[in-house]
């Protein structure tokens, strides 16, 4: 594993870091082979954070420039960070990130292809300590917890696809998940369904490996997809996926729709306060921590 850590140093520009005694919250995110977004989505944390935060960055093993550009432009910031490469699944990777980082609270699920509304962080800092502290409270968007619950419910496991709704149900179990259905960013990526024989072979990857990890957390899919012609092309791919999952580790069950037990989660009483806070938070008017 690759680890590189600066920090902004007024007389020597950036050095090798020892101590992060300030930092009071890390935002820990994976990334892969995401050259033509990546500086605009770190851009757009970047300019809502200051030496109180973190940024823990897991790469894996991306083949494009990806990692330059994230250095690059994380060598500019005000904050602290740090840039770990390993070759992992993307639980594997936000785990390595949240091992990696030392700040009291964690904000995560922050992904490479989306960029953050402006004041999204600072918005949801300031509700979270006004109304849910010692929560883990989900936007879409990001997350924030604090470390201690991370560890409290094992962390998030080496899943490629599921990990962050496995995550999610044990914080529903111990009563911790807190869910505001705000949405804090814009994705800015590629098409989901990309055209040619590229854009074929990644859904057809994408398909089999969360049809492997939603048997890992003992789901089964295609118990809830329409039965048409689609279906029955994704028997095959169900079925291999399948055999896999036999060879590898599984977890609890999870439950199946989001929708089901998001409901019972879902706080909407705040609302309003948030969206007055991110429209605060981008012209300047709030903190950027507690």
């Amino acid at each position: 594993m690759d680890v590189q850590s600066y920090r902004r140093d007024r007389s020597s520009g950036y050095e090798q870091h020892t101590g992060k005694a300030s930092i009071k919250y890390s935002v820990c995110i994976t990334n892969y082979n995401t050259e033509n977004t990546i500086r605009t989505s770190i851009s757009s944390i970047l300019s809502q954070i200051d030496s109180s935060y973190e940024i823990v960055m897991v790469d894996n093993k991306s083949t494009d420039t990806s990692p330059d550009i994230a250095r690059e432009t994380l060598k500019k910031a005000a904050c602290s960070f740090t840039f770990l490469t390993e070759r992992c699944s993307r639980g594997r990777g936000r785990q390595l990130a949240f091992e990696n980082s030392v700040g009291a609270y964690i904000l995560s699920q922050i992904d490479m292809d989306d960029v953050l509304l402006p004041g999204a962080i600072p918005a949801t800092v300031t509700l979270y300590h006004k109304h849910y502290e010692g929560m883990f409270v989900l936007v879409n968007g990001l997350s924030i917890c604090p470390r201690s619950l991370i560890y409290e419910v094992g962390g998030w496991e080496d899943l490629q696809f599921r990990e962050d709704r496995l995550l999610w149900w044990r914080m529903a179990q111990k009563g911790k998940l807190i869910v505001i259905p705000f949405k804090m960013r814009s994705y800015i990526g590629p098409p989901r369904a990309s055209p040619g024989r590229r854009g074929v072979q990644k859904r057809v990857f994408s398909a089999y490996g969360t049809f492997r990890d939603a048997f890992r957390v003992r789901q089964n899919l295609l118990l809830h997809l329409p039965v048409n012609a689609k279906w029955f092309a994704m028997v095959p791919l169900a079925l291999a996926a399948y055999v896999r999952s036999l060879t590898m580790k599984k977890f609890e069950r999870v439950p199946l729709t989001l929708d089901e037990w998001f409901n019972k989660y879902e706080r909407l009483e705040h609302m309003p306060e948030l969206a007055l806070l991110l429209r605060g938070s981008s012209n300047g008017k709030v903190s950027n921590s507690k």
